[in-house]
């Protein structure tokens, strides 16, 4: 797995073994990228669930100011930082080691704000909708935010329950992956 473009392009990322982490494929990033154009640039970055921090990377590489890395497993953040340091972004990213939906909490209480959140959790675990929801009630995205959901294609049950909390751009299937951008506003949601 390497990186595709800007400042670290062609560097190799370490991915763990085993089936637990599930790094996004080369051709599913390029074409993320490709959607998210320049959004990147001076964006201030979430990536949750980041397993070997691929997304977050790629965000940075591309002219990100800044990226919060979140990873529970202790294993997978240490390889993670070891990717962001030997691509030189050390100073331009935090490592938070904590579930995904505990770190929603404490990046709330420390009023952080984030113009691109990528989220590509477990598969089939619902996690997805629960973290959206959680970003949007605890304030945590920007005014002109992208929120960028990878899930698995064939579930269905993400659509059905973020479709008319978010606006959705695009959504896009690559084999058994779908991704969706959710970008500019949320819908207001009524009590």
């Amino acid at each position: 797995m390497r990186i595709i473009a800007g400042t670290a392009k062609g560097r190799r990322l370490k991915s763990p073994t085993g089936s637990n982490t599930r790094p996004t494929l080369e051709r599913v990033r390029e074409a993320l990228f490709n959607m998210l154009g320049t959004r990147c640039m001076d964006a201030t970055v979430l990536d949750l669930f980041a397993g070997t921090g691929a997304l977050g990377i790629e965000a940075l590489s591309r002219g990100a100011a800044h990226c919060t890395f979140v990873e529970k497993s202790t294993s997978v953040a240490k390889l993670m930082q070891w990717n962001i340091e030997s691509c030189g972004f050390g100073s331009r990213s935090s490592v938070m080691r904590l579930d995904s939906l505990k770190a929603l909490e404490r990046l709330a209480a420390k009023h952080e704000n984030f113009d691109l959140v990528f989220m590509d959790p477990p598969y089939g675990e619902g996690l997805e909708m629960k973290a959206a929801l959680k970003a949007l009630d605890l304030d945590l995205l920007a005014g002109n935010f992208t929120l960028v959901v990878e899930s698995f294609a064939g579930d269905g049950f993400f659509e059905k329950q973020l479709d008319g909390l978010f606006v959705v751009e695009r959504h896009r299937i690559y084999g058994d992956t779908a991704l969706w951008l959710f970008a500019g506003r949320h819908v207001e949601r009524s009590e």
